[in-house]
C-alpha cells in the first residue's frame, strides 16, 4: 500500500497541463465511499478523456486522493468546451446531486456505441492476498480504449467490490491495471475469484 496522504476538508478538483494533449487531474475529497472511482471514470469517459495513468491512494482523513493522467480526444474550441464540461460534471456528480445511473441516462447513444465495439481478448488475473483475509488482487492487460477503466470500475461497483488501491498505466496502446479490492462482508463467497475474473473478461472483450 502507498503512504497515506493528507487531504483538505472540501472537494478539490485541479487540472494542469503536462505536455501536448496530456493533463494531470487531481481529485481530493473529504469523504470516502464505494463508487467514487466509478463516478470519476464515468464522467471522463462521457466527456471524451482517455485515462493514461491512475493512482488512487487512501488519506489520513478517511478521504480520497486520486491522481489521473488524462488525454483529451478533442482539439481546438471543442477541447475548451469539453474541459469545462469535465470539471462541471465532476463537481455535480461528486456533490451527490445525481447518481451515475441518472447521469448516464443523458448519454444513452454513447454508451450503446461503446458496448457494440469489438476489442482483442484481455488477460485478467485474480488472486487472493497472502497477507490479508478477503482481499483480492486484480491484474488486467488489455488493448487500450476509451472507457476501459470505467468498464472495469463499473463491474467492481455492481458486484460490491470496494477498491482499496488502484494503479493504471498505458504503454504502446496496452493498458495495465492493478487493483486491490475487498467485497462487502455480506456478499463474500468462496467463488469471488471466479465471479470477478469471468465478469471482467466478459465486459472487456465486448
Amino acid at each position: 500500500m502507498k503512504n497515506k496522504i493528507e487531504i483538505k476538508h472540501e472537494i478539490s478538483l485541479r487540472i494542469c497541463k503536462l505536455k501536448a494533449g496530456e493533463f494531470e487531474l487531481i481529485v481530493e475529497l473529504p469523504y470516502d465511499e464505494p463508487g467514487i472511482l466509478y463516478k470519476i471514470s464515468a464522467v471522463l469517459y462521457i466527456r471524451n478523456w482517455n485515462i493514461l495513468e491512475l493512482i488512487a491512494a487512501p488519506s489520513d482523513a478517511n478521504g480520497v486522493f486520486d491522481k489521473f493522467v488524462i488525454k483529451s480526444m478533442e482539439s481546438g474550441s471543442i477541447f475548451l468546451v469539453q474541459k469545462a464540461l469535465l470539471m462541471s460534471d465532476l463537481r455535480y456528480i461528486l456533490k451527490k446531486e445525481v447518481s451515475v445511473s441518472q447521469y448516464l441516462l443523458f448519454f444513452k447513444e454513447k454508451i450503446k456505441l461503446g458496448k457494440n465495439m469489438i476489442y482483442s481478448q484481455p488477460v485478467v488475473h485474480v488472486t487472493k492476498s497472502k497477507i490479508e483475509k478477503n482481499i483480492l488482487i486484480v491484474k488486467i492487460f488489455a488493448s487500450d480504449r476509451p472507457g476501459l477503466i470505467f468498464s472495469v470500475v463499473e463491474v467492481l461497483y455492481h458486484l460490491y467490490f470496494n477498491i482499496l488501491n488502484m494503479s493504471s498505466d498505458t504503454k504502446l496502446d496496452i493498458a495495465y491495471d492493478e487493483i486491490v479490492v475487498q467485497r462487502d462482508p455480506d456478499k463474500v463467497s468462496e467463488n469471488d475469484e471466479k465471479i470477478l475474473k469471468e465478469s471482467l473478461k466478459n465486459v472487456l472483450q465486448l
